[in-house]
């Protein structure tokens, strides 16, 4: 990503998250703040997830029963292929 493209947010730390930090970014040798973008983006990238399995979820128990549910013939031959399969 090229330089100008970056926007700086200012997020100020307790003193013993900062100390942590600090810590492991030089054990690891690697900026504190790499490691803190690293960070956001793992916990960007679990809600993101977390949201789409939870959209997934409401839309299951909304189509339930409904002519957009699975086909009960095929969910019966999904279930028996996974108990063949089940080790």
């Amino acid at each position: 990503m090229p330089a100008t493209s970056k926007k700086n947010l200012h997020v100020p730390l307790p003193p013993e998250l900062h100390s942590a930090l600090k810590e492991q970014s030089n054990r690891l040798r690697t900026p504190a703040t790499t490691l803190a973008r690293e960070a956001i983006e793992e916990w960007i990238r679990l809600r993101k997830r977390e949201q789409v399995a939870q959209e997934l979820r409401a839309y299951a128990d909304e189509m339930a029963g409904t002519d957009a549910d699975v086909d009960p013939a095929w969910e019966d031959a999904g279930v028996d292929s996974w108990l063949e399969n089940d080790p």
